[in-house]
């Protein structure tokens, strides 16, 4: 593996696991299909938004 993909994947593996550290317990198996960075944030945010339009 090059050093800058070797540097790019830490990264992502670092960001993958602050953003499950910051899920309640409670929930964290409803996102646990997400196998990346990106796909949890995405499933986060549509999540968020979800929640925004239901409150009044």
């Amino acid at each position: 593996m090059l050093e800058d993909d070797k540097k790019g994947y830490d990264l992502e593996k670092k960001a993958f696991v602050i953003l499950t550290q910051a899920l309640h317990k409670d929930i964290y198996h409803q996102f646990s299909y997400c196998t990346s960075t990106k796909a949890l944030w995405d499933a986060l945010i549509a999540r968020g938004e979800g929640n925004a339009k239901d409150t009044p």
